[in-house]
């Protein structure tokens, strides 16, 4: 049998749901610390040794500060 019901994350506030939805796709671009290399968005954070050079950490980042 297919459940047509929601995931439990989407019965909340509509816009919090967006909210969070646009953040996920925006990625590192909604970083303050993003930057631009060769047209692809890198985190720029000095202490972000590991995750360097990868794109679209965004919200996973432990050094995502909303701008």
């Amino acid at each position: 049998m297919i459940s047509k019901a929601l995931p439990k994350h989407m019965y909340r506030d509509p816009a919090e749901i967006y909210e969070a939805r646009e953040l996920k796709r925006m990625g590192c671009k909604a970083c303050l610390n993003h930057r631009l290399v060769l047209d692809r968005v890198m985190c720029g954070d000095q202490r972000n040794e590991l995750q360097e050079g990868v794109p679209k950490i965004g919200r996973r980042c432990k050094y995502f500060i909303l701008r």
